[in-house]
């Protein structure tokens, strides 16, 4: 297991636990792109700030069993659970214009008619559209749902998020 830096790191997958004795770990898959525990994949385990390889996965219910190289024995692999695994964030897959991962919204600082509102603490997925979750000047959070009405204009060069309040929300 080699050691590596653990800043720009994006989260594909959860250890949620381990299964049998050989090392396999039990993963919450994180991410659409399915290649990222494909074997000879190699992921950050943000637990122990190392890469590990994938070796082998297969679904189990919800979840991915998951088999890394450097893992041998039930023991090693309980020493990672809890644990995010990463991968870069300079190899996430290009987004069709106008489609952003959660990364790039969260931080963002957000404007309303020219003036600072507040900044994008989080989002969440919540199956009819995202909700933007900023902290405003005066420390409310607010949930601003991710809609075209709402959302006016996302500019991530600048950092910034233009917005138009809707009504009855503050």
């Amino acid at each position: 297991m080699d050691k590596t830096d653990k800043t720009d790191k994006i989260n594909v997958g959860k250890i949620i636990g381990v299964h049998g004795i050989k090392g396999q770990v039990k993963v919450e898959v994180l991410t659409d792109n399915p290649a990222r525990f494909a074997c000879g994949s190699r992921l950050f385990c943000e637990k122990t700030g190392t890469c590990l390889t994938v070796e082998g996965a297969s679904p189990h219910k919800e979840i991915l069993l998951v088999k890394f190289a450097e893992v041998e024995n039930r023991d090693m692999a309980e020493a990672l659970a809890s644990s995010y695994l990463q991968v870069d964030r300079k190899d996430v897959a290009p987004l069709p214009d106008g489609v952003y991962y959660y990364f790039q919204i969260e931080g963002l600082d957000v404007y309303t008619e020219g003036e600072y509102f507040g900044k994008v603490i989080s989002v969440q997925a919540t199956g009819a559209n995202d909700i933007y979750n900023v902290k405003m000047t005066n420390g409310k959070i607010i949930a601003l749902p991710a809609l075209d009405w709402v959302i006016k204009k996302i500019d991530l060069e600048a950092g910034t998020m233009e917005v138009d309040i809707p009504e009855g929300l503050l």
